[in-house]
């Protein structure tokens, strides 16, 4: 296919055959058709040889073909930015940082299931409370203890919100502590308040 064919077809300016040659061209070849298609010049210039019907359906049809190759290319644009999408996805999801579950390992024969217990004494009056060691508490009204039942490892720890009397089981393996007030008070066996 000649360059000066071509340009006599977009003039209007050859003959029905050749008109029909450079169309089955234009059809074939969608990168030439870009090339060489501007509807502006296209309709705007030279004389006409051919009739209209020939050139309006030769148009449609090219105009056909220009869109579903625009379709197209827009297509492989998506399924191409699609796929980067993906892979970029992936590969953080294959790269990051993954936190690692904590696995402890107990003594099976020291293993104690404690439940954190608290008691809060909301009447008026003052509230008695016995301890899984056999300490007693004295809870003043509005004040609140927590503690884990049973107490937990060698340790024998209570936190408290307000006000209370302890009166404290003697163990002088198992340290008896009280948290209160952002200080820690700890006894083998005694009574405070």
């Amino acid at each position: 296919m000649t360059e000066e064919l071509i340009q006599r077809f977009f003039s209007k300016q050859c003959t029905a055959p050749e008109a029909e040659e450079v169309s089955q061209f234009l059809k074939d070849n969608p990168a030439a058709l870009e090339k060489y298609l501007d509807a502006r010049e296209w309709f705007s210039s030279g004389s006409q040889q051919m009739p209209d019907e020939f050139w309006n359906s030769n148009w449609a049809q090219i105009k056909e073909q220009r869109t579903s190759v625009s379709r197209i290319a827009w297509l492989k644009r998506a399924a191409a930015a699609a796929i980067i999408i993906i892979s970029a996805g992936l590969a953080y999801q294959a790269f990051s940082v993954k936190e690692k579950p904590v696995v402890l390992a107990l003594n099976k024969s020291r293993a104690v299931n404690s439940v954190r217990k608290i008691t809060v004494n909301n009447s008026a009056k003052m509230m008695s409370i016995h301890l899984p060691d056999s300490s007693e508490v004295v809870l003043s009204p509005g004040s609140l203890i927590t503690y884990n039942n049973p107490f937990a490892g060698d340790k024998r720890e209570v936190t408290l919100d307000g006000e209370a009397r302890f009166s404290v089981m003697k163990n002088e393996q198992k340290p008896f502590t009280v948290f209160a007030g952002g200080l820690a008070t700890t006894a083998l066996g005694t009574e405070f308040t």
